[in-house]
């Protein structure tokens, strides 16, 4: 199932999955000091280049189905919200995280 998810539709409608060019953008919404540097997943420093590696990974382990990353934009295509899932089916368990921009839910 995640290898092949591409969007989700809910509350933060039109997430997406994260491609390596929404790294500027993701950077941009979680280098701010209340939101990306409180979630212990995120590279250290936030910036477009460790988001880029950050993205590339994320592929690489939805490609297992070990992972899925999406991304939430507005109509300018400043990123407004991120969602990572992942799953260890051995386990059957999974680990829900992501953080959203106060517009994003306005």
């Amino acid at each position: 199932m995640i290898r092949r998810a591409e969007l989700v539709n809910g509350r933060i409608a039109g997430a997406r999955l994260a491609q390596p060019a929404d790294a500027a953008a993701l950077a941009a919404l979680l280098s701010h000091e209340s939101i990306g540097t409180r979630i212990y997943t995120m590279p250290s420093p936030i910036n477009a280049q460790t988001m880029q590696r950050f993205i590339g990974a994320h592929l690489e382990e939805r490609a297992r189905g070990e992972d899925i990353l999406l991304a939430s934009f507005n109509a300018m295509g400043e990123a407004t919200a991120y969602s990572d899932v992942q799953v260890w089916l051995g386990w059957s368990i999974a680990n829900f995280g992501g953080a959203c921009g106060l517009a994003a839910v306005e």
